[in-house]
């Protein structure tokens, strides 16, 4: 049996910068997906401090607990205990620890490293464990998109969660009229074409409120490094707020220190904020 979840990655951002957005700046990367309240998530908030709160705040006022502050040590470390057990219910009485590092390479560079402790606590076992450790993955790259400035944008449509995927599903009716193959389940692949420009995605861990696109392969025709984008990911996350459906998309790896950057954002803002919600809203995209 697993007992504890490690995840590593390299954050182009300084030591400081990682350790302030992880523990002041929750909310803008925590999923909204992500938690056990009986109504909508509004905010993650972690109480920025030694034996500060863990915890949400839902649409129906209320405030669920996920755990506090352990060990508070800017701006190298940082331990949580997580007080939800395998039934996904908070335990008051349960000690699990959310530890992470923040390695500083250089000024402009931080390795963090997560570990989550003492699984063998949760009940459900292996299952558990599995689907924890897939969450957590996506969890520390939307971290690392928010810490190093990677694309962002959102909209909100007035249409059940199912159907936004659905519409980000249909990738020709959006973004690229030259579209072969599919982009709905796990392991699905697919590739959009724009003159000699191309890139290859698979779907991986898909669920009913959230897809990751990563990228295989790409040549992007007009760039100095034309496969730029190559091991980059694309994170959509769709979720009911209560009010609307509000669906998220980051792209991991697109930030300002690299070369498509402005051409990119523009881009994706076209062809997501007009196009897919064009699509969403009145039936019709503009894909390219």
């Amino acid at each position: 049996m697993i007992t504890q979840i490690n995840k590593e990655v390299q954050v182009a951002a300084s030591q400081e910068t990682c350790f302030t957005v992880f523990t002041q700046q929750m909310d803008a990367w925590w999923p909204r997906a992500y938690h056990i309240g009986a109504a909508p998530m509004r905010y993650a908030k972690l109480e920025a401090k030694p034996g500060g709160r863990w915890f949400s705040t839902h649409a129906d006022g209320s405030e669920v607990n996920i755990g506090k502050v352990l060990i508070w040590d800017p701006f190298q470390r940082l331990v949580l205990n997580w007080q939800i057990d395998g039934n996904f219910t908070f335990d008051p009485n349960l000690t699990t620890e959310v530890e992470v590092q923040f390695v500083a390479k250089d000024a402009s560079n931080t390795t963090i490293k997560f570990s989550h402790k003492n699984l063998e606590r949760l009940a459900g076992a292996a299952k558990v464990i599995e689907s924890m450790d897939q969450g957590w993955g996506t969890i520390v790259n939307l971290f690392k998109g928010i810490a190093q400035d990677d694309y962002k944008t959102s909209i909100l449509v007035h249409v059940p969660c199912g159907q936004a995927l659905a519409a980000i599903a249909d990738v020709h009716g959006w973004w690229a009229k030259n579209f072969t193959g599919n982009a709905t389940k796990a392991g699905d692949t697919f590739t959009v074409r724009f003159g000699d420009t191309f890139v290859d995605f698979e779907i991986v861990r898909p669920t009913p409120h959230e897809i990751t696109w990563q990228v295989t392969d790409c040549f992007l025709h007009w760039q100095d490094d034309k496969t730029e984008w190559k091991g980059t990911h694309v994170i959509w996350q769709v979720n009911d707020t209560g009010e609307a459906t509000r669906i998220d998309m980051t792209h991991i790896g697109l930030n300002p220190k690299v070369e498509c950057f402005a051409d990119c954002r523009k881009g994706w803002t076209q062809h997501i904020n007009s196009s897919l919600y064009h699509l969403i809203t009145t039936g019709k995209g503009t894909p390219e």
